[in-house]
This record gives structure tokens, sequence and C-alpha cells, in this order.
């Protein structure tokens, strides 16, 4: 049976795929999302989250997205593969 993807590795690609797409470099990316109310990302911190090393909060996931202007759902992209969202949920 094939692993499901955790719900942080999904966002985490959606994160970085997205960023790709808006031909936006991680400073740009930050500095965007400092204007966004996300005052204390850094490069650094973007790169934790492309990573999957860092989790979101509900209130970065939100401004990250209205500052890229997707849905989450538009993040999370169309990956047919199960997510694991806590231990033995899967969506």
């Amino acid at each position: 049976m094939k692993r499901a993807k955790s719900l942080r590795a999904l966002l985490a690609a959606g994160t970085a795929r997205v960023r790709a797409e808006r031909g936006l470099s991680e400073q740009q990316a930050a500095e965007l999302l400092r204007s966004y109310g996300l005052v204390t990302w850094q490069v650094g911190t973007l790169t934790q989250v492309e990573a999957g090393v860092r989790p979101l909060a509900v209130e970065e996931l939100l401004l990250l997205c209205a500052a890229y202007r997707v849905s989450l759902a538009e993040l999370a992209g169309s990956d047919p593969d199960e997510v694991e969202l806590a231990a033995g949920a899967r969506l």
C-alpha cells in the first residue's frame, strides 16, 4: 500500500509550485508575503515552508493564498494520492 503524503508536504509543494508559476524569486516572494501581513517572514521562513520543515498556521496559510492570489484548493493542487491529515485520518 502506498504511503499517504502529509498535508504539510502537499502544502509545501504547492507553495513552491505557485511561487515558481508566478516567476517570483524567494526574495520577491518574501517581500510580497510581508506586504500581505506575514511581517516576520524572511527568505529562510519561505525556504522552510517550501521544504515542508515549518508548519503553517491557518492564518499564515490564508495570507499566503491571498498574496499568491490562489484558493486553498489551487495551492494544494490536483495530486490524486491520499493525503494524511493526522495519524489515521486521510483525505
